[in-house]
């Protein structure tokens, strides 16, 4: 998923949290191919416009998570573009 974002927003979708270190960063920009594997693969990374990940000259990513007493889990992270007020959402769980 990708969305546009006003600085203000990216104020609280960041708030109380750090960018991800340099070691986890590449491993997070190198997986944004890894998704579900299925026929629909190519339309959604082109509808969310994936391919513009790579273009970001200073991309600030955060992580988040969700765990449930029922053992669902999911983590993903936000991929800002802050100076173009996007944000790519990269997320998976089980």
């Amino acid at each position: 998923m990708s969305f546009n974002a006003t600085p203000s927003a990216l104020k609280i979708l960041t708030k109380d949290n750090e960018p991800i270190d340099s070691e986890l960063r590449s491993y997070v920009l190198g997986r944004g191919r890894a998704v579900v594997k299925d026929r629909f693969e190519s339309m959604d990374l082109q509808t969310v416009g994936w391919q513009n990940v790579a273009r970001i000259k200073k991309p600030e990513i955060y992580q988040f998570s969700t765990y449930t007493s029922e053992n669902f889990n999911w983590m993903g992270y936000l991929i800002i573009d802050r100076p173009n007020g996007i944000v790519f959402v990269h997320a998976g769980g089980d």
